[in-house]
């Protein structure tokens, strides 16, 4: 929403404060061991808190999620909850006393295998839903809820926090399957940009340090076999006149598609866009046509009388 109306309105967009210290000498990669078996999971990234101190949160934090429909819970919950909608990706944070073995592992359920989650309810799985486990047992459905057997507590002293991406349609069926579609899942299913979690994870670990809520450790564990990368398109400016039925020139073609982070060089008559992997939605010509128009202004197109050629008796 942010950088749509900075495009719209021709401004730039703030990006959230991001920065954050280890003040931790201890190091993620030492207490904690990380696997992901299952393709389904594009993404996944952990770090380490010590030293919590739950509290409740700060009342500019509780107003916000109070806003967006989110109950305040402590200020660990909340920041995830923060995040997830700020930034639109979802992320967890279990007690580390209650990930058994000091181990993460990302992997499909056993068939028909009870859970109970964070709001205390039983659920009964398949082998098609992707599981959050410790080793030996489930502690959360992934990219849906978390278990009640690893929420953070009153006298929670150190998190793990997650960060993930997930594919979405698996998601999408598994949240079915349970009639359990929460904000997380409802975010997860549009299939997210894995690229955005290290963007999220960062956010966190700051308002960890802003909110005196403990101490980042050292270091950060980060499973990303297949990397999404930015993709190009090059398309001639002269085509998009005549598709839309416009006539603007490649500079302010190319102001348009920069305002949305498209980045553009002109090569004669090409446009040549470079497109983040946020914006996976963009792949063809037309794809760039659309979003040039947007910003033009759909009132600025002139309506036209479709013509079409006749004939008489079947002869032209």
């Amino acid at each position: 929403m942010a950088r749509e109306t900075a495009a719209t309105l021709g401004v730039r967009y703030k990006i959230p404060s991001l920065d954050y210290t280890s003040k931790c000498n201890e190091k993620i990669n030492d207490i904690l061991e990380v696997e992901v078996k299952d393709e389904l999971c594009r993404r996944y990234m952990a770090r380490g808190v010590k030293n919590i101190k739950i509290q409740p949160s700060p009342s500019w934090m509780q107003e916000r999620l109070l806003e967006a429909g989110v109950r305040p819970i402590n200020n660990i919950v909340d920041i995830t909850n923060f995040v997830m909608i700020e930034l639109g990706q979802p992320m967890h944070a279990f007690d580390r006393r209650d990930i058994e073995e000091n181990r993460i592992v990302c992997e499909k359920a056993a068939a028909d295998e009870s859970f109970i989650t964070l709001d205390e309810e039983e659920r009964k799985l398949d082998s098609s839903m992707l599981c959050i486990k410790d080793g030996n047992r489930t502690v959360a459905l992934a990219g849906i809820m978390g278990g009640l057997n690893s929420e953070v507590k009153e006298d929670t002293l150190e998190i793990i926090f997650e960060c993930a991406n997930f594919n979405g349609v698996n998601i999408r069926n598994s949240s079915k399957k349970l009639a359990l579609r929460t904000e997380s899942s409802s975010k997860f299913e549009k299939d997210l940009d894995p690229n955005l979690v290290e963007f999220a994870m960062n956010r966190a670990c700051h308002l960890i340090e802003e909110l005196g809520a403990g101490e980042v450790m050292e270091g950060t564990i980060d499973i990303y076999n297949e990397k999404a990368e930015p993709h190009t398109l090059d398309v001639d400016y002269t085509w998009v006149n005549k598709f839309l039925g416009i006539d603007i020139s490649k500079e302010n073609m190319k102001e348009y598609l920069d305002r949305l982070d498209l980045n553009t060089e002109i090569n004669g008559d090409i446009l040549h866009i470079t497109v983040p992997t946020f914006r996976s939605d963009v792949n063809i010509k037309e794809d760039v046509a659309e979003e040039i128009v947007r910003i033009y202004g759909y009132n600025n197109v002139k309506s036209t009388m479709a013509t079409s050629q006749t004939t008489k008796g079947g002869k032209k």
